[in-house]
């Protein structure tokens, strides 16, 4: 149990860490960017509830481990965040598929 919810911590870190990453390519006032950026900040504030100092671990370099808040109480919250981050993409891919045609 302790490696399935370390390896998920760090899994929600990554996916900070890569829109970090994405949102300054794209075009400041596109509908990309705007869905990008209200999503991570939806999805920072969430994992911020139930890790400590997440802030930190997306920093380089920052923390070296991650903990939850309340591993009891934090099994909605982990799954409401993977279904962001599935209707995020879907938003996204509809937004380039629409543009392709």
């Amino acid at each position: 149990m302790v490696l399935y919810v370390t390896a998920q911590a760090w899994t929600h870190v990554e996916v900070v860490r890569q829109l970090d990453l994405l949102i300054p390519k794209t075009a400041p006032e596109s509908v990309a960017r705007r869905i990008l950026s209200r999503f991570r900040s939806i999805y920072f504030r969430h994992c911020d509830d139930i890790f400590y100092q997440f802030s930190e671990c997306i920093q380089d370099g920052g923390a070296q481990w991650i903990l939850m808040k309340k591993p009891d109480l934090a099994d909605p919250i982990l799954q409401h965040l993977t279904a962001m981050l599935s209707d995020c993409m879907c938003g996204l891919l509809n937004i380039a598929t629409s543009k392709a045609k």
